[in-house]
């Protein structure tokens, strides 16, 4: 199995990879968006999660060309692009995706969203007490939850 870093340019929304071994970037294509969070799956697809579009939406992108494949409009988030700031990070994790979000100047800290495959978001953890700005993601990740 060949793995692949994907690379977001958050200025001018393209899509690219990292040549780990020789340390040089490939550009791929546009991005449906600007300031994506990226996740992989259990399936081997590339996500997205990006907070600028009204509403926010999670986007499957084509690794080949940064396009966009299937998309969930989150319309009980509110966009960054209205907000005076915030914090994102964005992961899969059994056979669903989580959101961490806050929106200033509403959100005293990060709240924790759940976004399973039928379109169904939960708030699963709202005003954590923390800024979360990054979720690692791991490819030992399982399918499901028990």
């Amino acid at each position: 199995t060949v793995e692949t870093l994907f690379l977001g340019d958050s200025t001018d929304a393209r899509l690219g990879t990292l040549d780990i071994p020789i340390g040089t970037t490939r550009e791929i294509g546009a991005l449906p968006e600007q300031g994506g969070e990226f996740t992989g799956n259990a399936e081997g697809e590339l996500w997205g999660f990006f907070p600028y579009l009204v509403p926010p939406a999670v986007i499957q992108i084509a690794q080949d060309t940064g396009a966009e494949v299937r998309r969930f409009d989150l319309p009980t988030l509110d966009s960054m692009s209205t907000a005076e700031g915030g914090e994102w990070a964005f992961a899969y994790f059994g056979h669903a995706f989580y959101i961490f979000y806050s929106v200033q100047p509403r959100d005293t800290s990060t709240n924790v969203y759940r976004l399973d495959y039928d379109g169904t978001v939960t708030v699963r953890t709202p005003d954590t007490g923390m800024h979360i700005v990054g979720a690692g993601v791991s490819t030992c990740a399982p399918i499901v939850l028990i």
